[in-house]
């Protein structure tokens, strides 16, 4: 196998599983299947139009096309080579979320969400007519077995990359009160916002790091964050529910509304397993203080510094592939919860969201209906019967709050209603989640850049999600516009 293929594998493999855990989508199909049909990222259709996946632009869809010539073999013998138009996309991340989209959608791939076989999902999306090659089952089978492709699948008990999940070792370490860089002020915890240190040099790891923010020379400086994190321990300096100095904003949402991490940079330090802990904590705080996924961002979105500049590089890997990792660990509900400040809590600081009847990690009674791809989604990708399934991930407040994944056979993998999930063995039907505050809405040109980077999806399926989450669908949009010309 080339260096170009074990990239093209880590970085698809990785959007792959990340988008598994709320998918539902086999990371090897999906892994396996743009292999074949990208020619490892080098065809016409990969490189001109950022499409992994040969996937026809019908009337369904309302984004740019590509057209070129294409092979069919309607006989089930010989091949005809067409000229057919293809969805054509900003990104590969655009791609392979638009490709879960099309799978979701189609009611005829019902049989390959939730499929938890590699070969019987590689058997279930060809009978389902995705391609017409005869040998499309086996070629995806063949793959998946000579680069051990169904290594991504195993998302629920590793983290990305066979990397087990490392226990957080969080050593509480509080900056005094009274100091200039321990403001005080109530933090709503809104953002996590992912720094690097900037410091390579060798022994800056997460303690002297600690010895730094805590030490007399930073007592009566405009500097602090939330936690510091190597490839050992995670100091915490501050609270999560007060503010800090880190997001080079001033007064702004930066500083005022989020939490700050420091990955740590030396080298004589392992990057790969700091930045792995580093979205693992992340994770954890996502669900501790009910922050979503678009509200973790980079050093950057605050004040226009070049952080995390690793990460930003691309080491030890890019930021779409951090967010992955984050999402992963979030869907696993093995994440360990970080610890409760040992300093006590000030009284006008605002409390989380009320628990629910159930937590992550609870094995319930899903009744039969609807099974949505988001916790948000106004109509059921498909419909499912009565399940055993696990509780793997919780949105309070929503239309459907409970991602649930079935232990037995039922294929339940997905969000779902509160009034179809009860205990096991009971009838009842538990408490609906209660509103946890709205997330503040981030300013129109990252939005409008997200966009563009594919992560809103394309048609009416964008405008629907940017209405639910509070945005004006055409301001957006004429954002975009303009930014495109």
């Amino acid at each position: 196998m080339t260096q170009a293929q074990k990239d093209f594998i880590a970085k698809v493999g990785a959007f792959a599983a990340a988008d598994m855990a709320k998918s539902g989508i086999l990371a090897s199909l999906k892994t396996a299947q743009a292999i074949l049909e990208s020619g490892w990222g080098t065809s016409a259709l990969a490189t001109q139009a950022n499409a992994l996946f040969g996937i026809k632009a019908d009337s369904r869809w309302s984004g740019r096309v590509y057209s070129t010539k294409t092979k069919e073999c309607y006989n089930g013998v010989n091949f005809t080579t067409v000229d057919a138009l293809f969805r054509a996309y900003d990104s590969w991340e655009h791609s392979l979320s638009n490709h879960s989209a099309f799978l979701i959608a189609g009611a005829r791939y019902a049989a390959v969400i939730g499929e938890r076989d590699y070969k019987k999902a590689c058997a279930a999306i060809h009978k389902a007519g995705y391609a017409t090659d005869p040998g499309y089952t086996d070629k995806l089978i063949k793959l998946i077995e000579q680069y051990r492709l169904m290594d991504f699948d195993t998302v629920s008990e590793q983290s990305l990359f066979g990397r087990k999940e490392q226990n957080m070792n969080i050593i509480q370490d509080i900056i005094p009160k009274g100091r200039r860089n321990r403001p005080g002020r109530a933090n709503p915890m809104k953002f996590v916002t992912i720094h690097n240190t900037g410091n390579t040099s060798k022994g800056a790891g997460a303690r002297n790091h600690a010895n730094y923010v805590k030490g007399d020379s930073a007592a009566n400086l405009p500097v602090s964050w939330h936690y510091t994190i190597d490839d050992k321990e995670i100091y915490q300096h501050i609270p999560d529910n007060e503010d800090a100095f880190h997001a080079g904003d001033g007064g702004g949402n930066g500083n005022r509304q989020s939490i700050g991490l420091e990955i740590c940079m030396n080298s004589d330090g392992d990057l790969l397993k700091a930045t792995d802990l580093a979205a693992q904590l992340t994770a954890s705080l996502c669900r501790k203080h009910n922050i979503p996924i678009e509200n973790v961002v980079q050093h950057q979105h605050w004040s226009g510094k070049n952080c995390p500049q690793l990460i930003r590089s691309g080491r030890p890997y890019d930021w779409n592939t951090f967010i992955g990792k984050v999402r992963a660990f979030m869907g696993t509900g093995t994440v360990a919860p970080v610890p409760t400040p040992a300093t006590p809590t000030m009284p006008s600081m605002p409390t989380a969201a009320s628990s629910t009847s159930f937590k992550v990690g609870d094995i319930v009674q899903f009744t039969g209906g609807g099974v949505y791809f988001s916790s948000t989604a106004a109509t059921p990708a498909h419909s499912r019967g009565r399940s055993r399934c696990k509780v793997t991930q919780i949105a309070s407040g929503r239309k459907q709050p409970f991602h649930l994944v079935s232990e037995d056979s039922g294929r339940v993998h997905g969000w779902v209603a509160a009034g179809d999930v009860t205990a096991i063995g009971s009838g009842s039907t538990p408490v609906t989640p209660a509103t946890p505050p709205k997330p503040a809405l981030l300013p129109l040109d990252v939005i409008a850049r997200e966009v563009i980077n594919g992560r809103w999806g394309n048609g009416q399926d964008r405008v629907n999600r940017l209405t639910a989450a509070g945005y004006d669908a055409k301001a957006v949009q004429a954002r975009v516009n303009q930014l495109l010309k």
